[in-house]
C-alpha cells in the first residue's frame, strides 16, 4: 500500500473517531438537557453510555473527597437504575434494593414518571409493622403509608399535620424506622425529576456504639431536595437526612437543598473521612453538620471534610427565634478536621461552629450577611454584636479563620457595603494548612476558582448552590463565571430551586424573588390598592403556565407545592406556611398581559390584599383586595411572575396561577 493511501485511510479513521465523539457529546447534552428525552431514549444504548455522560457532566469534587466516583466504574461495569412509579414494587423499596448492593449503581428517576412534585418517604418500608400501626393510634397500612390521609381520618388540622404524625406519633426510638444504608459504589441523581424525600433521608454505612458496622465508600448524593417534617431536635429516630458513619469515606453530598428540619443535613459520625460536601442549600436547618458525636470517641480523629460553596439560610422569619440562636452545629467539630471555604451563610446571628476535643477548622474567604431588617426587629444586634458572636465557640483544637467577614444585607441578599464590615480573622490553637493534602488536581481547581468574600461569592454561591442551580465549576459542562453572574437570583434566600424539575443544570436556575411580601414598587403599571386593572372576562387562548414552572415563599405541607399551581387541575392548591407568602410562575420567557388567580372552590375570598409583580424588574403590574376577578395590565415580557398575598383571613389555598397573552 502506498505512503499516500496508508495516510488517507488513518485520516478517515481519526475522522470517523471524531465525528462518533461529537455525536456522543451531543446525545449527552441533550440527553442532560431534554426533559423531554427520558434516560434511555436518546442514542446512548448501553448503561456505560449514559452513566458516563451522567458522570462527566457533574464534574468531579474537589478537596478530601476528591477520588469520589460513585455509581461510575470507568471499566465498564456501570448500571443504570431507573425509578419509575407503578411498578411492581414501590418507589421506596426501589430505590432500596437500588442502594443495597455494591454494584456500580447510578440511580436516576423516571424524567415522565417525576415531572411533577413527588414525595417520597423511606419510613413507608415499615408501614406494615404492627408497632409503627399501633402508634399511629391502630391506623391502617394505607393511613400509614400517606399521612394527610391518617391526619383526614384522625380530625387533625393541615396545620397540625406533619408535627403530629411524624413528630409525636412516631417519635419513638422502639419503633424500626431507621435511616436506609447506601452501600459502596452508589450515585443517588435527582437531576430531571421533582421526587423529594421527606422526614428523613439515608445514612453512608453504619456503626453500632461507636464502632462500625459496615464501611461504605464511593458515595455520591447529588441534586435531591431533602424536606423536614419540622424543627424538633434530637427526635428519637434520628431522622437524618445524610449521616456518613462508620469509616465510611470518599463521599461526595453535591448540589441538593435541605430544608425545615432540626437535626442534620449532612452528619458525619463514627471516623467517616474522605468527605466532599459542595454546592448545597440548606434553608432553615437548625444544627446542619455534627462531626463526631461523642466527646470519648477518638476514632473521630480520623474524620476528614471538604465544605465548600454552600448556602446556609435562615430566613427572616426565624432570625428572631430563640431555638434559632445557638446549636447550628456548621459544624460542631469533634478530634476532626474540616477545610470551609467559600461558602455563605445568611440569617445566622451566633455560634454557627463550635471546636472540640481537639477538632480543626480551616475557615476561608466565608461571607456572613444578616437582614438588619430583621436583626432590628427584637435583637437589636448589629455588626459589632455579629463579629464577636457568629465563630467563638472555641474549647479546644484548632480554628484558623482568614479572609471571613460580616455585612449588613437587605433580605434579597445585596450587601450594604457602605455600612462597613466585620472582620472574623482569628487564630486559636494549631490547626494544619488543609489545601496541602489535596491532590494536585484539587489544588489546581481550587486555586483557580476560589473567591474573595463579598458580592460576588454570594452571587455566585446563590446561582450554583441546590438542586436546580446552575452547573459550578467542577464540572467541564459550566458556562463559566461569567455567565454564571449573568444569570444570579434576585434573592438567596428562596428554597424554590429545587422545584424547577429542570434536567438541566443551567437552566434550572435558583432565581426567585424576595419573599418577604413587600407591595408597592415605583414603575408600577396599575398600582394601588383598588383592584386595579382587574376585569370579570374570562381569560381566552393558551394557559402559558402550564408549560412553566413555578416556586414560593415557603409552603404548609408537602402536599401543597408550588407545582399545583400550575398543574391544571383545581383540585389541587398551593398554601404558604401562614397567611401571607409568595408564588411565582417562572421560566415564562413570553409577553403577557392577563393573570388569573383560582382560589380553591370554597375558599374563594379568603385572599384580602395582593400584589402581583414583574420578578424581573421588581415593577408591580396590579394590586387588590381580592382575587375573584382576572387580573388584566399593560403587555409586558417577563420571564417571572410573582404574586405577594398580604392578607388574608385563614390560610390560603390557591389551585390554579394562569397566565395569558390576549
Amino acid at each position: 500500500m502506498k505512503k499516500y493511501q496508508l495516510l488517507g485511510l488513518v485520516s478517515v479513521a481519526v475522522s470517523s473517531a471524531l465525528f462518533a465523539q461529537q455525536a456522543a457529546a451531543s446525545a449527552c447534552s441533550d440527553l442532560i438537557n431534554n426533559p423531554d428525552v427520558n434516560w434511555r431514549e436518546s442514542s446512548l444504548q448501553t448503561d456505560q453510555e449514559i452513566v458516563q455522560c451522567l458522570a462527566s457532566t457533574l464534574g468531579t469534587p474537589v478537596g478530601f473527597g476528591e477520588n469520589t466516583t460513585g455509581g461510575y466504574d470507568p471499566n465498564g461495569s456501570s448500571h443504570l437504575v431507573v425509578i419509575k412509579k407503578n411498578a411492581t414494587k414501590s418507589v421506596e423499596q426501589q430505590i432500596l434494593d437500588a442502594i443495597s448492593s455494591e454494584e456500580y449503581n447510578w440511580i436516576v428517576f423516571d424524567k415522565d414518571d417525576f415531572a411533577k412534585d413527588t414525595e417520597v418517604a423511606m419510613y413507608r418500608l415499615d408501614c406494615s409493622e404492627a408497632d409503627v400501626l399501633a402508634n399511629l393510634d391502630n391506623a391502617t397500612e394505607a393511613q400509614c403509608l400517606d399521612h394527610t390521609k391518617w391526619c383526614e381520618d384522625n380530625n387533625v388540622s393541615s396545620d397540625s399535620c406533619d408535627a403530629t404524625f411524624f413528630n409525636e406519633k412516631l417519635n419513638d426510638k422502639s419503633l424500626p424506622i431507621r435511616n436506609q444504608v447506601i452501600h459502596s459504589n452508589t450515585t443517588i441523581d435527582g437531576r430531571g425529576a421533582k421526587a423529594y424525600f421527606y422526614f428523613n433521608g439515608f445514612q453512608i454505612g453504619s456503626d453500632h456504639k461507636g464502632k462500625s458496622t459496615y464501611q461504605a465508600q464511593n458515595v455520591i448524593v447529588t441534586n435531591n431536595r431533602f424536606v423536614g417534617a419540622g424543627h424538633t431536635e434530637d427526635h428519637e429516630l434520628d431522622p437524618d437526612m445524610i449521616r456518613s458513619t462508620g469509616e465510611s469515606h470518599d463521599i461526595w453530598i453535591h448540589q441538593n437543598t435541605f430544608e425545615h428540619t432540626g437535626d442534620s443535613a449532612f452528619d458525619v459520625k463514627v471516623g467517616a473521612y474522605d468527605i466532599t460536601v459542595s454546592f448545597n442549600k440548606l434553608i432553615d436547618v437548625k444544627r446542619a453538620a455534627l462531626h463526631g458525636s461523642s466527646d470519648s470517641r477518638s476514632i473521630n480523629a480520623q474524620i476528614k471534610s471538604t465544605i465548600h460553596d454552600n448556602l446556609f439560610v435562615t430566613r427572616d422569619e426565624y432570625y428572631n427565634a430563640k431555638e434559632f440562636d445557638t446549636g447550628r452545629r456548621v459544624p460542631l467539630m469533634r478530634f476532626g478536621q474540616s477545610h470551609m471555604f467559600n461558602n455563605v451563610f445568611y440569617g445566622y446571628r451566633k455560634d454557627i461552629l463550635s471546636v472540640r476535643d481537639g477538632g480543626r477548622i480551616e475557615f476561608q474567604n466565608n461571607a456572613f450577611m444578616n437582614s438588619y431588617t430583621a436583626a432590628a426587629t427584637k435583637k437589636g444586634d448589629d455588626i459589632e454584636y455579629w463579629t464577636e458572636s457568629l465563630l467563638r465557640d472555641f474549647r479546644k483544637g484548632g480554628l484558623e479563620i482568614t479572609g471571613t467577614y460580616v455585612w449588613n444585607s437587605d433580605s434579597n441578599c445585596k450587601l450594604d457595603t457602605a455600612a462597613g464590615k466585620g472582620d472574623l480573622t482569628a487564630s486559636h490553637g494549631t490547626t494544619p494548612d488543609m489545601l496541602s493534602a489535596y491532590g494536585s488536581a484539587s489544588k489546581s481547581t481550587i486555586n483557580s476558582n476560589m473567591m474573595d468574600a463579598g458580592q460576588d461569592l454570594v452571587d455566585y454561591v446563590a446561582a450554583t448552590a441546590g438542586k436546580g442551580g446552575l452547573t459550578p465549576y467542577v464540572s467541564s459542562y459550566s458556562k463559566g463565571k461569567s455567565a454564571i453572574m449573568a444569570e444570579v437570583p434576585t434573592t438567596c434566600t428562596s428554597s424554590d430551586a429545587s422545584t424547577s424539575g429542570s434536567t438541566s443544570s443551567d437552566s434550572g436556575s435558583t432565581g426567585s424573588s424576595d419573599n418577604s411580601g413587600s407591595s408597592s414598587d415605583s414603575g408600577s403599571s396599575n398600582s394601588g390598592n383598588s383592584d386595579s386593572g382587574s376585569t370579570t372576562t374570562t381569560p381566552s387562548g393558551e394557559n402559558l403556565a402550564l408549560s412553566a414552572n413555578a416556586d414560593g415563599s415557603s409552603k404548609q405541607s408537602s402536599k401543597t407545592g408550588y407545582g399545583n399551581v400550575i398543574d391544571g387541575d383545581t383540585s389541587t392548591y398551593w398554601s404558604p406556611s401562614g397567611t401571607t407568602g409568595r408564588i411565582s410562575v417562572k421560566n415564562l420567557n413570553v409577553t403577557v398581559n392577563t393573570v388569573k388567580i383560582v382560589e380553591l372552590s370554597g375558599t374563594e375570598g379568603t385572599v384580602t390584599s395582593w400584589v402581583l409583580k414583574n420578578n424581573d424588574t421588581g415593577a408591580t403590574l396590579a394590586s387588590g383586595s381580592s382575587l375573584t376577578d382576572t387580573i388584566s395590565f399593560d403587555a409586558v415580557s417577563v420571564k417571572k411572575l410573582s404574586l405577594y398575598i398580604e392578607a388574608a383571613s385563614s390560610t390560603p389555598k390557591i389551585a390554579e396561577f394562569e397566565v395569558y397573552n390576549q
